[in-house]
């Protein structure tokens, strides 16, 4: 079975590299390493792509080489080992919270682990897995080929967590496999356990605190289910708060150099996986890192610490940063309508979701996100420690303007997020979760004083908090907001069982330098994924490099009239046409000709037939 080995490896590329730095340089303990580790590995595996020829291409195998060397240095400088659990350390409360977080999350995520992933946009990222392991080239220079057969059509994307996933693809038909190993890894690992340590740093000394907020995130429906989308941003999002855990432990160990390096690793990482990710990353800690000069004072030598810190990340980040710059550029200049107003708009950011108005939890979803701001709010004010709010209301005021403005700046202020409102409300719900984990944390803490009778009302409305919490839980990890969404993702709405047999009778038939004449955003782009066949469209992204790709499928129906639309499939080494049902709104540009004139139909299996050209 192929996503076994796909698990298995997935989780080697994804922990291994990291343990190793974490462990032998930057002096943590085992449990804050395998919290950590995820971003880290991310991170080395992006640099590793950028010498394949060095070491004869972008593989597994090279990849495990430049482990072995890592290895190899970390037991020639000395294996450090963490005296004690320290103030950030994993208590066994904290343990049972987190293996709970992470069977919740696993639970949830599960349906994930089989079937093509049906996501629209999930055709490219397939592609560009497939193409990595095909072309053995991971490298941002290098760019994605939009046609693995024409070396210079090329674009740049953020590829970072696509290389982990076409490491993990170790056979001709494992990429899917591959892509949804990696992704419940991250879904049901990495993000809970990552969440876990950033809480555990915020609030060292309220271990409830971690795992209700680890819980609260997993099965927030404004944050979980977008993890199901596609490997990039979605990606970053489950890497996003170790990133932020380690930089802040950087930050409390005094900015020693291991620590700095092995950070600036990690944000390398992802911000090869999301720009946009490691911009949310940076904005929280860098808020709380500013708050921490201006609050502490300390002497120059830690601002300098720090400036050094920002110099070295900003180097590690430059390969992907001028790689991307003119993409980033276009992308700013994206422009996505909003759904609501601005009333509309700060009623779903009180509700941390856009699907709650109207579904007869209203009083419970507000009062536990109530509870999070509270949180956040005593967080500023008793704890001294005010970025969480900041940062969630920096995020608030970006989920206003993307969903509910017309503004003329609108674009200029969340065009990174491709002017997504859905892309910026995760990190106001990591935020409001640390808070509602500080609130619960604290108030059990006040509750269980030996010192302190305990109020019997407090007592009360606490349990009640608690109930409301566990209600709403329940009902969003039944809800379509959940694991039947996770589901709903694999169900085969797009990628259906004809085209699939499609693809089989392709692989056989089609020769390793010819394309298959297809209609794009469509599920036959799956094929070059699951099946090793190259089609003409891999995504729209095509038609934007290289248009009269899109004017041949309308053309098509001129085929045995117009000479100069055979003489172009010949061109582009075409002798099959895929036809399928589009299940998407996007229009239909493919156009048969009459009577199937110059076709002959060699294939059919449900609602997919495959022709072949007459004279090719």
């Amino acid at each position: 079975m192929l996503l076994i080995p796909a698990l298995v490896i997935g989780a080697l590329i994804l922990y291994l590299p990291g343990l190793l730095m974490l462990r032998g340089c930057a002096r943590t303990s085992w449990w804050t390493a395998v919290a950590l580790a995820p971003p880290v590995s991310v991170g080395f595996t992006a640099f590793t792509a950028l010498t394949p020829g060095a070491v004869g291409g972008f593989t597994l195998m090279t990849w495990s080489v430049w482990v072995a060397l890592l290895a190899a240095a970390v037991l020639v400088t000395g294996f450090r080992r963490t005296e004690g659990p320290g103030p950030v350390g994993f208590q066994r409360g904290v343990l049972i919270g987190a293996a709970a977080a992470v069977a919740l999350a696993a639970w949830i995520w599960w349906p994930a682990l089989s079937g093509v992933p049906q996501s629209y946009d999930f055709n490219w990222h397939g592609y560009v897995v497939a193409a990595v392991r095909n072309l053995q080239s991971g490298a941002p220079w290098e760019l994605v080929p939009l046609d693995p057969l024409t070396p210079g059509l090329r674009q740049y994307y953020p590829i970072g967590m696509h290389n982990v996933m076409a490491l993990a693809a170790t056979g001709p038909t494992s990429v899917v496999p591959a892509v949804n190993a990696v992704q419940f890894l991250l879904a049901a690992l990495a993000a809970p356990l990552g969440i876990i340590a950033l809480v555990r740093v915020v609030l060292p000394g309220l271990p409830l605190a971690a795992p209700l907020a680890a819980g609260l995130v997993v099965l927030a429906p404004g944050f979980a289910p977008k993890l199901v989308a596609v490997p990039s941003y979605a990606a970053g999002l489950a890497l996003t708060p170790a990133v932020i855990a380690l930089i802040l432990r950087t930050r409390q160990q005094g900015w020693r150099w291991s620590g700095c390096a092995v950070s600036a690793i990690a944000v390398t990482g992802l911000f090869a996986t999301h720009p946009a990710a490691a911009v949310c990353a940076g904005v929280a800690a860098g808020a709380a890192i500013l708050e921490g000069l201006i609050r502490d004072r300390p002497p120059a030598a830690v601002a300098l610490r720090v400036a050094g810190f920002a110099a070295l990340t900003a180097v590690s980040v430059l390969p992907w940063a001028l790689s991307g710059l003119n993409s980033a550029f276009r992308t700013v200049g994206t422009s996505r309508p909003a759904y609501t107003d601005v009333s509309g708009a700060l009623a779903d950011l009180a509700l941390l979701d856009w699907r709650q108005r109207g579904s007869g939890l209203l009083a419970a979803a507000l009062l536990t996100t109530a509870l999070g701001w509270a949180g956040l709010v005593w967080l500023a004010v008793r704890a001294r420690t005010g970025w969480p709010l900041v940062t969630a209301l920096v995020f608030g005021a970006l989920f206003t303007v993307a969903a509910g403005t017309a503004s003329p700046y609108r674009d200029t202020l969340v065009g990174l997020w491709y002017a997504d409102w859905y892309r910026l409300l995760p990190m106001v719900v990591l935020l409001v979760a640390l808070g509602a984990g500080a609130a619960a944390g604290a108030a059990v803490r006040l509750l269980s004083l030996p010192d302190v009778r305990p109020n019997q009302g407090l007592a009360a409305l606490l349990v009640a908090v608690w109930a409301l919490m566990s209600a709403v839980s329940w009902y969003d990890a039944q809800s379509p907001a959940a694991r039947a969404y996770v589901a709903g993702s694999r169900r085969p709405t797009l990628v259906t069982e004809g085209e699939v047999a499609a693809f089989g009778w392709l692989g056989r038939h089609v020769g390793p330098r010819e394309r298959v004449l297809n209609d794009w955003v469509q599920g036959t782009e799956w094929m070059y994924a699951t099946h090793g066949v190259v089609p003409f469209q891999p995504y729209a992204y095509t038609t934007w490099a290289e248009r009269p790709r899109n004017q041949l499928l309308r053309d098509l129906g001129r085929l045995g009239e117009d000479a100069s639309v055979l003489r172009r499939l010949k061109e582009y080494r075409i002798r099959y046409v895929i036809v399928s049902a589009s299940r998407l709104p996007s229009p239909q540009n493919l156009v048969l000709p009459p009577d199937g004139r110059g076709l002959t139909r060699v294939f059919a299996s449900g609602d997919t037939a495959v022709y072949r050209v007459h004279g090719t």
